[in-house]
């Protein structure tokens, strides 16, 4: 209500938004496919939420900025778990101060090292011509059918 420019013209929050409606919406359909692998250390769950929200976040990301990361899903997949583990120390830190601040450096060093390595391959991500506007219905429209889709049968089972 005090900024509603942000609806339109702030990306980050738009990305915000999308990746939520991708974790909420994409999730139980994306979480079907990866069953078979065991939630250790919640590796099942993070893979289904990087997922979730690339689909909903890949297609804006094309419009906005005219690129496409091939690394985002292995960075989110190696760095994810690491971010509760840095945010308690960090916490700490404000508290208690000078050993935590000293773990939390090397986790966060290590952090960057891997995002200037992934950001640095050749392969890292392409450039496109800009994604039109136009491009943006349909392909969330296939998005929102394909999870409709799969939704129906998923309640179809359980009342079965």
């Amino acid at each position: 209500f005090l900024s509603p420019k942000i609806l339109v013209f702030d990306i980050s929050f738009q990305l915000s938004f999308l990746a939520t409606m991708g974790i909420i919406y994409a999730t139980p359909v994306v979480e079907r496919v990866f069953l078979m692998i065991p939630n250790f250390a919640h590796i099942r769950e993070i893979i289904v939420a990087t997922l979730s929200t690339q689909l909903f976040v890949s297609p804006f990301i094309l419009y906005a900025m005219g690129t496409f990361s091939f690394v985002s899903i292995p960075y989110h997949l190696l760095l994810l778990p690491l971010f509760p583990i840095v945010m308690f120390p960090g916490f700490i830190t404000r508290i208690i101060a000078l050993p935590f601040a000293q773990v939390t450096y090397y986790i966060l060093h290590f952090q960057l090292y891997v995002a200037e390595f992934f950001g640095n391959l050749e392969i890292a991500q392409t450039t496109t011509p800009p994604f039109s506007a136009w491009w943006l219905l349909p392909s969330y429209i296939v998005i929102a059918f394909v999870i409709c889709r799969f939704s129906k049968n998923d309640s179809r089972q359980h009342s079965s």
